[in-house]
Formats: C-alpha cells, structure tokens, sequence
C-alpha cells in the first residue's frame, strides 16, 4: 500500500479541529440508535432552504449549543457549539470544548461528533429534512456516514 492509498490514524498528539461538517448539501445518510439498543439507517435531505431555516432557528437562540457525552444530558456539557454555513453551502459545527472534554477526546475515550438533530415529516418525495440542531455530542458510534475521528482533519469532501 503506497503513502496515498495508506489507512489514516488519528493524531493523538495535536488538539481536535474546532470546525467539523454537520450536514453537506443533498442526501446525508445517517443511522438513528434505538431504544432497545438497535439502529435503523435513514436519509436526511438538506436544501439551501434547510440551512437558511436551522441556520435562522440557531441564531434566534443567541447561545451556544451544548456538546454532551453520549447525548446524555445529565452528566452536564463538555464544551459549546456554534452552527455556521459551510463553504460548501452545508453547515459547520464549531465547536470550543471544556478542559475535561478536550481530555476525553485526546485520550482517544470519545472518538466522535455526534449532532442532535431535528428532522421534518417526509415531503411528497418521501424526503424527511433537517429542521433544527439541537446539541452536540462526543460518541463513539458515529451517526453519521463517512464520520472522521475527531483527531483527524475534519476536510470536506
């Protein structure tokens, strides 16, 4: 295997990106948990309206959003989020993370970003659309298809 087509790793030594990708432009493919402990994969389409209308609903708040562990609020935040447009049209989570949090990430323990999200009731297509982000999350399932770890560049495809 040459130096281009060799498996990345991630980077324990450098401190996570503070821009990941939530949602590009399109079809997103993303698996939801289940209560009983499965999980059920699923298209989130995402518009130029989309991102306008969760871009809007974010900045209505007027406060960051919180990134939890495992999305269980009850252990408190581990950081704050911000959303913004992505260069791509999509959107960015920027993320500032708590010293604990930060360490939960470098010790390799949480190896991914997790977006809470809202999505809307399925359109004529059948499409179901991104309605809100609500929090973050560090996981290590990640929702998200082509998801990176966090100690690696969060580029965009």
């Amino acid at each position: 295997m040459d130096a281009d087509t060799a498996v990345k790793v991630p980077n324990f030594d450098k401190p996570p990106p503070s821009r990941l990708p939530a949602f590009t432009l399109g079809p997103n493919l993303v698996e939801h948990q289940l209560p009983n402990g499965g999980r059920v994969k699923e298209i989130v389409w995402v518009t130029p309206d989309d991102v306008d209308a969760v871009l809007s609903t974010f900045q209505r708040q007027a406060v960051a959003l919180p990134v939890f562990k495992e999305h269980e609020e009850a252990q408190g935040a581990f950081g704050a989020m911000t959303l913004e447009r992505a260069s791509d049209g999509g959107i960015d989570q920027v993320w500032t993370l708590s010293g604990t949090g930060a360490a939960l990430v470098a010790s390799g323990r949480w190896m991914f970003d997790s977006p809470e999200i809202i999505l809307s009731a399925p359109d004529a297509q059948g499409r179901k659309h991104l309605r809100e982000i609500r929090s973050g999350s560090l996981v290590n399932k990640p929702a998200r298809t082509g998801s990176r770890p966090l100690l690696m560049a969060a580029d965009r495809k």
